[in-house]
């Protein structure tokens, strides 16, 4: 279908894409194994790669398994925005666990 915008797109660009059916960490799974060592998270003087980052959330997902979270339970993340924000937010998602800011 076309629509009115798709004549401002460039000649390369698609009008229509395949979405890849993923969960989040599903996605964050992908780009760290396509770009293990691409920074996924700057955060002030600290980085983080995509492999770093999904082997962080992978930690904190045990952890939080091994305290009991389950899917379907209920997290609430108390953090503002920064890097320990970004592994739970996985985490959670890794689980199953629903998240509520």
């Amino acid at each position: 279908m076309t629509r009115t915008w798709h004549r401002f797109y460039p000649k390369e660009t698609p009008a229509e894409i395949e979405i890849p059916v993923l969960s989040l960490y599903g996605l964050l799974e992908r780009s760290a194994r396509l770009y293990p060592t691409c920074k996924a998270v700057i955060d002030g003087d600290r980085e983080m790669t995509y492999m770093e980052l999904k082997e962080a959330s992978d930690r904190f997902a045990v952890n939080l398994d091994n305290r009991g979270f389950q899917k379907d339970d209920r997290i609430a993340i108390m953090l503002p925005n920064c890097l320990e924000y970004i592994i739970a937010y996985y985490a959670i998602h890794r689980l199953g666990v629903w998240s509520f800011k």
